[in-house]
């Protein structure tokens, strides 16, 4: 596989989406200069308020399949 290298300048602008069901499943997503959605979790189910769930790890690769 061939790697890419992208530099973004600190200003570049980056959008970031919480979106929330009927049931109250949420995910989220980034967009980053105006790209395509990137769904970065889906499917949460937030229990309480207070709560989180917990951290996870990923790629720049994961994240702009």
């Amino acid at each position: 596989m061939i790697e890419k290298t992208v530099i973004l300048p600190v200003s570049t602008s980056v959008k970031v989406e919480l979106i929330a069901d009927s049931k109250g499943i949420v995910s989220l997503g980034i967009r980053i200069n105006g790209s395509d959605l990137c769904i970065l979790v889906s499917g949460v189910t937030v229990s309480a308020p207070g709560s989180s769930q917990p951290p996870w790890n990923t790629t720049i690769e994961n994240i702009f399949k």
